[in-house]
């Protein structure tokens, strides 16, 4: 009678086995040839960040979440608010390609992407394909091409917030909301931090650096058919580099 149990017992669990792994679907990526395919069915390697993954990360910020990705390094130069860099597979920081929703991203200062700009909560997913893509993108694209989705509330409707505060005097905020109506969907998501920050030089003119970010991302979408679909978009960012004590920023980005 034991054995009789016990062999059940192992069907159901290879029974879940095999329909854990049926159920288990390569997730689809449209960067690395510019077309829906599936990672598996893709050459070059190929990295998709979801948002769940994006909240189980506990990163601060979108250096600190690629960073977590195999052959990408990142550096920064001081506290939040400082120009961050990315590097993939060796090659330097102006080989990497970056893209919102399809929309190549610089800084109009640096001549490279401002990932420190860039708050988490408003991500959906990112895909992230190593490798040279030049073929497809261009020169900028010898190191790879990150892809960044936001948030576009396709689903059911849903809201969320989050506040918190840490050392430096560092205080962050942010909420949202997403949905879908009928043929259409719609987000619009509102993120703002602010801290003290450290000296990044120390030296002759010892002060803190702070850091103030407040962005506004606005998405819909209508659907017209099963492949086609229009839309807008509106990302406001007001961004502000200022010495702790001063009421004047020392560099803007808007």
């Amino acid at each position: 009678m034991i054995r009789f149990y016990f062999l059940k017992f192992l069907v159901a669990v290879l029974c879940l086995i095999v329909v854990r792994g049926a159920l288990a679907f390569e997730p689809v990526v449209v960067t690395a040839t510019r077309t829906a395919q599936t990672a598996d069915q893709v050459l070059a390697p190929v990295t998709v960040i979801s948002s769940e993954d994006i909240q189980n990360s506990q990163a601060r910020d979108l250096g600190e979440l690629l960073s977590l990705v195999p052959g990408i390094e990142f550096t920064r130069n001081g506290g939040y608010g400082k120009n961050t860099s990315i590097f993939m597979r060796g090659t330097n920081s102006g080989h990497v390609l970056t893209l919102i929703d399809g929309v190549k991203l610089y800084s109009a200062t640096v001549g490279t992407t401002a990932f420190q700009f860039l708050p988490l909560d408003q991500i959906d997913r990112i895909e992230i394909v190593r490798g040279p893509r030049s073929n497809l993108y261009g020169s900028e694209a010898v190191g790879g091409v990150i892809q960044i989705f936001t948030k576009d509330g396709s689903g059911k409707t849903s809201s969320h917030a989050d506040v918190g505060y840490g050392s430096y005097n560092t205080l962050t905020a942010g909420g949202g909301f997403t949905g879908f109506s009928d043929d259409s969907s719609y987000s619009v998501n509102v993120n703002y931090s602010d801290t003290d920050g450290i000296d990044s030089q120390t030296g002759a003119q010892p002060d803190k650096d702070g850091y103030d970010n407040t962005s506004l991302t606005v998405r819909w979408t209508r659907y017209l058919d099963a492949e086609n679909d229009v839309g807008w978009r509106v990302r406001c960012p007001r961004l502000q580099l200022y010495p702790a004590g001063s009421e004047y920023p020392v560099g803007s980005c808007g």
